[in-house]
C-alpha cells in the first residue's frame, strides 16, 4: 500500500530569512486582500438596503385596511303648507393606512441584524370617500336646494368616518403595517425586526 507523502519545505530554504520574510508578506496581503472583498461585499449590501428604503419612504401612502361602507341619512323641513322629507343613500370607501412623508426623520435604525422601524399614526387616507355617483336618493318631497344637499352629505361624512375610525379597526390597520414591514426587512436580510406606531 503506498502512502501520500506530505510535501516538505526543503531545509535549506525553511534556514533561509528571506524565505520567511516573503511567506509573512503573503500572507499579509492575502489577509488584506480577503478583508476588502468581505468590506466591498458588505457595502454593496448596506447599499442595496439604503435603496429599498429610500423606495418604501417614496411611496407616500400605504393602505393597510379597506372598508366599504354605506349611510342612511334623512331629514325633514317643517313649513308653513307642508314639509319638505329627503332621505339619500351615501356610499364610499374608507382607506386606513399611513402617510411616510409624517414619518420622523430617523424612521429606521438598523444595528446589525436588527431593524428598527418607528411608523406614523393610522390615518384615513382620503378624506373625500364619499362615491357621490353611486349616492342614490331613496325618498325626495320637496325641493332639494344646494345648501340642504351640503348639509345631508357632511352628515353622512361624519357618520361613516365616526364609524369606520374605531379603535378597532385602526388596531387592525396598525397590525397589518407591522406584519407587512416585517416581512420586507426580513426579505431584505434583517433577522430581527421592531415596529413601533405613533398613537
Amino acid at each position: 500500500m503506498r502512502r501520500t507523502r506530505t510535501p516538505q519545505i526543503p531545509v535549506s530554504l525553511a534556514k533561509s530569512p528571506i524565505f520567511w520574510v516573503i511567506l509573512v508578506i503573503g500572507l499579509v496581503v492575502m489577509y488584506f486582500i480577503k478583508k476588502a472583498e468581505v468590506k466591498d461585499q458588505n457595502e454593496g449590501k448596506i447599499g442595496e438596503t439604503a435603496m429599498d428604503i429610500t423606495s418604501i419612504k417614496s411611496i407616500a401612502e400605504w393602505e393597510f385596511l379597506t372598508i366599504q361602507t354605506e349611510e342612511f341619512i334623512d331629514t325633514t323641513i317643517v313649513r308653513t303648507l307642508s314639509n319638505d322629507q329627503f332621505a339619500r343613500i351615501y356610499r364610499g370607501t374608507i382607506r386606513l393606512g399611513m402617510d411616510m412623508q409624517k414619518a420622523r426623520k430617523n424612521w429606521i435604525v438598523c444595528k446589525h441584524d436588527t431593524a428598527y422601524i418607528y411608523l406614523p399614526a393610522v390615518e384615513i387616507l382620503d378624506t373625500e370617500f364619499i362615491d357621490e355617483a353611486n349616492t342614490r336618493t331613496f325618498y325626495e318631497s320637496g325641493r332639494m336646494t344646494a345648501t340642504l344637499k351640503n348639509k345631508m352629505y357632511s352628515k353622512a361624512k361624519r357618520t361613516m368616518k365616526a364609524r369606520a375610525f374605531t379603535k378597532q379597526n385602526i388596531k387592525m390597520a396598525e397590525d397589518n403595517a407591522k406584519q407587512q414591514f416585517k416581512t420586507m426587512f426580513n426579505a431584505l436580510g434583517f433577522k430581527v425586526v421592531k415596529v413601533e406606531i405613533k398613537k
